[in-house]
């Protein structure tokens, strides 16, 4: 089992998106691209890998409830008010398990992350990331300092590649599903009809579709240069 991450150090959009596959676990709904059944495979294996990693906290946790409710017990044999000291034994071991909880939704183990792996639906720039967040996690010979520093790195490159990414969409005027090869086959397209129409006005408009085609890829490639 890996060491816990800190939710800082991975990109947003891994935890964001582990949260919401999470939740359809467990309310049992699909977003319809995703079979019910898998999901909920995946589930068992995240909270196998949940209750593996803090399985020492969580038995530590409970151990400790006889101890509370004890205490009043105990206080009355000494002729301390028993009722007080297990209310505020009760309230301590309460307060700790909250405590615990909360500590748990700032970090995760990344087998909780690959319990989920068949259902991330990772981009083109997601996947290099996630591939190479798992190597680092996993590699035996990294020290944590060169682990953090690995992961921040692979985080802000992320970061900068999706900044890139939208300002090249918006650039392409697209929304995002179309990329520069989609354009240079539009363009070949609009070639084609251009060559094959017999109309002159119907080949103008065709040719102030190409160029229009061509002022986006100019656009999006000086967008590029300076990035």
């Amino acid at each position: 089992m890996t060491k816990a991450i800190p939710h800082t150090l991975l990109h947003p959009f891994l935890i964001e998106r582990h949260k919401d596959l999470l939740s359809s676990s467990m309310g049992g709904t699909s977003d319809g691209e995703t079979n019910s059944t898998t999901l909920w495979k995946s589930y068992t294996k995240y909270n196998s890998a949940w209750f593996k990693g803090h399985a020492r906290g969580v038995t530590a946790w409970l151990a400790a409830l006889p101890v509370a409710i004890g205490a009043g017990f105990a206080a009355q044999l000494i002729n301390i008010p028993g009722p007080a000291v297990w209310i505020a034994a009760n309230l301590a071991w309460l307060s700790a398990g909250i405590y615990g909880y909360t500590t748990t939704t700032k970090s995760i183990f990344f087998e909780e992350i690959e319990a989920y792996e068949p259902h991330l639906k990772l981009s083109d720039l997601e996947r290099p990331y996630y591939d190479s967040v798992k190597s680092v996690i996993h590699a035996p010979t990294l020290s944590e300092s060169q682990r953090t520093a690995w992961l921040e790195s692979l985080r802000d490159s992320l970061s900068r590649a999706k900044d890139l990414q939208k300002v090249l969409n918006e650039a392409y005027g697209v929304d995002g599903s179309a990329s520069a090869n989609a354009l240079i086959e539009e363009r070949r397209r609009l070639e084609k009809l251009r060559d094959g129409a017999r109309d002159d006005v119907a080949r103008a408009t065709f040719d102030e579709g190409i160029q229009l085609v061509n002022d986006r890829l100019q656009r999006a490639e000086k967008l590029a240069a300076q990035y």
